[in-house]
């Protein structure tokens, strides 16, 4: 039995090939839809960063189904670079969503501060501490 030669019958209940591909597609727009209807109307920000991210491979899975339907090999690696993108934006916004905000904005915010802020490093630190500024408030308690 020589298996170089073995051929597969792509003929499944009558279907054919083209059929089961176009039903995959349909089946990953489907998908599609509903990931988006969950990003609209989800309970909590996490919710809506998952559907996106779903939305996002599925997203990858459309691109690489139609180039294989129009036997276009190039569209492999743009559904690749793609789900790279996904996944840098998914990272990105979800530190969004843990810290409130940017980087960016971070570091602004921070230069902003004048000593004494909350937000100096400073004063955290126990060597910067005066004595007489800690017993005048531990005196007021």
């Amino acid at each position: 039995m020589s298996f170089g030669k073995a051929r597969w019958n792509v003929r499944f209940s009558g279907w054919g090939f083209n059929g089961m591909l176009t039903f995959a597609i349909v089946a990953v727009l489907a998908t599609m839809v509903l990931a988006l209807i969950r990003n609209l109307f989800g309970p909590t920000e996490y919710d809506r960063m998952l559907a996106a991210n779903s939305f996002g491979t599925k997203t990858v899975l459309l691109i690489a189904l139609g180039g294989y339907a129009l036997s276009w090999n190039s569209f492999l690696d743009v559904a690749l670079l793609y789900a790279l993108l996904n996944f840098v934006g998914t990272i990105a916004a979800m530190r969004f969503f843990e810290y409130g905000r940017s980087s960016d904005e971070s570091e602004e915010s921070e230069e902003s501060e004048g000593p004494g802020e909350p937000g100096d490093r400073q004063n955290l630190n126990p060597q910067n501490v005066d004595p007489q500024n800690l017993s005048r408030s531990e005196s007021s308690l």
